[in-house]
């Protein structure tokens, strides 16, 4: 499956069994285009072939590809009973291109997923190095995230929190203050995000 340049696309329960991957095709989900934003629910790959020897080790297997800029927020992800038979390495998300991808995945349940990892990354690999230190975390339900200002896509829901990296304070004198991170006040895509402003002190 390619999706290329397609905004807001939303997939909610996707199953894949008896699938075979042949020739040197590098991935069965293969995301391009700064514009694509993808957000997927609910994908279950299950006794199913990667027969992917001829895939020269520059470019290694991945369940996804993600290339220049693309966005993915992936829920609820799981492979068991699979063959992987990869050259170079295989990895969950792996990324291409000159623009780094932007990747949220929680519940990412892996059975026998194989191959080689990217250097001392685990399985799960390179989640964190294509987020660029956008790591998140979610707790009762609420995520929070780390970037320097608002959210401008993805679905978000009321209480949601982005917290800014890096603060500078702004303002005038005896009025000082920072901002040190938004928070969703209305669900949507992206919802409206309102700034958190704590006050510093600083008279000068």
């Amino acid at each position: 499956m390619t999706i290329n340049n397609c905004l807001n696309l939303t997939i909610v329960g996707m199953h894949l069994e008896g699938f075979t991957l042949l020739g040197d095709f590098n991935t069965p989900i293969n995301l391009s285009g700064a514009n694509t934003q993808l957000s997927i629910t609910g994908l279950s790959i299950v006794f199913s072939k990667f027969l992917i020897g001829n895939i020269p080790s520059s470019n290694s297997f991945a369940l996804f590809k993600v290339v220049d800029g693309v966005k993915v927020l992936a829920n609820n992800i799981q492979e068991r009973s699979n063959t992987f038979t990869a050259v170079g390495g295989g990895f969950v998300f792996n990324s291409t291109g000159t623009t780094a991808a932007t990747v949220m995945a929680d519940l990412v349940r892996l059975g026998g997923f194989g191959g080689n990892t990217d250097g001392a990354t685990t399985k799960v690999s390179t989640i964190a190095r294509l987020n660029n230190s956008r790591n998140h975390d979610l707790t009762n339900g609420k995520y929070t995230i780390y970037q320097d200002a608002a959210p401008t896509s993805f679905t978000w829901a009321v209480g949601d929190r982005a917290i800014v990296r890096n603060p500078v304070e702004a303002g005038t004198a005896g009025s000082k203050y920072m901002v040190v991170g938004y928070r969703c006040v209305t669900a949507g895509t992206p919802g409206t995000w309102l700034p958190e402003r704590v006050l510093t002190g600083n008279k000068r």
